[in-house]
């Protein structure tokens, strides 16, 4: 579980997100975990954060006010 927040831009009200995620890895085996990811960011009016943002920017655009999503799923095996 992972809660971040943004706070509002100098000069520009109302500019600021939450996000949280939800995650869980299970074992089947030494070797091979199965997990699942769910992360939400709540965009305040003139927030325009997307999941994935890093120094670059965001890997897509959204508009502001918006609140992206996105679930995953998958298997990791170690070799």
């Amino acid at each position: 579980l992972s809660y971040a927040q943004v706070d509002d831009i100098d000069g520009l009200a109302n500019s600021g997100a939450k996000q949280w995620a939800l995650g869980i890895d299970h074992a089947l085996s030494k070797r091979t975990k199965l997990y699942a990811l769910y992360t939400k960011t709540d965009n305040q009016t003139n927030g325009g954060y997307g999941i994935g943002q890093g120094a670059g920017g965001s890997f897509y655009n959204v508009a502001a006010g918006q609140a992206p999503s996105a679930f995953s799923l998958g298997v990791r095996h170690s070799f």
